[in-house]
Order: structure tokens, then sequence, then C-alpha cells
């Protein structure tokens, strides 16, 4: 890990307009969170913008290891074969820096960028570092009323109706696992219905993001 490429980076989020709106989404695999960040950004379109720690990590760690990036972000067996040593390889760092790929998805989605967004998004907090990281005024000044902290539940038979099947070595590791006990969301988000049903979960959240962003009810009905 090189301290003057860390310090470059902290230094460049700190110069970035922050977001009036920090959504941070997390839940397990088959339960919607993907749709639910879909959702969001249809109503919200340029406004917003998302990004996820995973692809840094896949990143770095092709890079490091002589592999092809584009398969390790594909579902494939290629991916699946690396995922346990790239889980062990990512933890060593984050042994060393907890913050370490998280500040490095942020770099890389906004630094370079021409554009500034009121409304930020995680699609997939795993960890308690993971939301700490966004807390902390001393890695990243956003006011903690702007941070909305998201959980996509849905029920073990619906998910498997959308392909979900227990993976040992993948399911009970901390990359699923890691938020199970955490209770102080803002909105748990039960995602087993229709579209209508999780849009109607959703509206709440959708009327907190438009009061931070300051856009009026009938916006979206003239848009």
């Amino acid at each position: 890990m090189d301290k003057q490429i860390v310090a470059q980076i902290r230094e460049n989020i700190s110069k970035l307009k922050k977001p009036n709106v920090q959504l941070i989404l997390s839940g397990k695999r088959k339960c919607g969170k993907d749709y639910v960040e879909q959702l969001i950004m249809e109503r919200y379109g340029d406004l917003m913008k998302s990004f996820r720690i995973s692809a840094p990590i896949k990143k770095a760690f092709a890079d490091q290891h002589s592999l092809d990036y584009e398969m390790l972000l594909s579902a494939s067996k290629y991916k699946e074969t690396y995922r346990q040593q790239m889980v062990e390889w990512s933890d060593s760092i984050r042994s060393i820096d907890a913050n370490y790929f998280l500040r490095m998805t942020i770099d890389q989605c906004f630094t370079h960028s021409t554009q500034s967004y009121p409304i930020w998004l995680l699609n997939d907090a795993r960890r308690i570092s993971d939301l700490n990281y966004f807390h902390d005024k001393s890695e990243i000044d956003i006011d903690h009323k702007n941070i909305i902290t998201i959980r996509i539940v849905a029920d073990p038979m619906v998910r498997m109706e959308r392909g979900y099947q227990f993976t040992e070595g993948i399911d009970d590791q901390i990359t699923e696992c890691g938020l199970d006990s955490y209770q102080q969301w803002d909105h748990i988000i039960h995602n087993n219905g229709t579209k209508d049903d999780l849009l109607k979960c959703l509206q709440p959240i959708f009327n907190a993001i438009d009061t931070k962003i300051g856009i009026a009810q009938n916006y979206y009905l003239l848009n």
C-alpha cells in the first residue's frame, strides 16, 4: 500500500463538492438491492451518481494478479474460482486500512468528473466500516443528517424464487453477513411483492431526498 497514493486520494476527496444526500444500500444476495437502486436512479436521473466498492477491488486484484478484470465483473465460474482468494486479499488490506477501497471508489467516481451530483448512492455496503466511513469527519465531510442508510430484505423463499441458493464460503462470510447484527438503519425495505409495493415502501425515502435537495413534489408531474 503506497502511503503517498493514499494521502493523495484523501486530499482529492477533501476537495470534492459533497452531496446533499448520501444513500447507503445494504442487503443480501437476491434481496433486490440492484432493483431498488434502479428505481431510485429512474426517479432522480442525472441528479444522482451510484457507485460500488466491489468494482475497484476487482480491478486492483486483477491488476496485481494478472487476471481478466471483465471476467471478474461477470457472473461466471471464472469469478467464483478467484472469489475466496480475492476476499482474503482485500481483507488483508482492510486489516491495515479499513477505508482503503471505499476511498478508492469515491476518488475514481468523482475526482475527475466535471459534474457534481446532489445525490450519491453506495450500492453495496457490507461491513460496519463502510457505514462508519461516512460518519467520520476526518475522512469525508458529509453532514450526518444527510446520510440515509437503507437495508433491503426479502423472505428466504422469495430470494430462492429469484435464484438464490446458499453457497458455503460465500453466504456465510463477512461479505454477506457483516451487517446482519446492525440495527440502526434509517429505513428497512421489505422487498417481497410487486414493483408498486416496493415503490410504496420507497416513498418515505423519496420524500426525504426531495426535501434535502429542495425538489417540490410537483417536479415529477412536470418532468
